[in-house]
């Protein structure tokens, strides 16, 4: 959506990953990215519920500093 509105130049620039972080350019939110807590994902170990708390905290510190 982003590179249709002339955005963004190229999604090659924001990788997605579990823990990545976007900033995109303003007024647009950062981006954070998070594997989906399903059971192909949790059960196998690709995610963890330290994983998850580490990226929740970490946008838990980015709103708390914008505010």
């Amino acid at each position: 959506m982003l590179k249709a509105r002339g955005v963004i130049q190229s999604r090659a620039a924001y990788p997605f990953g579990h823990g990545a972080e976007a900033a995109l350019p303003a007024p647009w939110p950062r981006l954070f990215g998070i594997y989906h807590p399903s059971q192909q994902n949790t059960q196998t170990g690709k995610v963890t519920p330290a994983m998850y708390a580490k990226v929740l905290q970490r946008i838990r510190e980015f709103v708390a500093a914008a505010f």
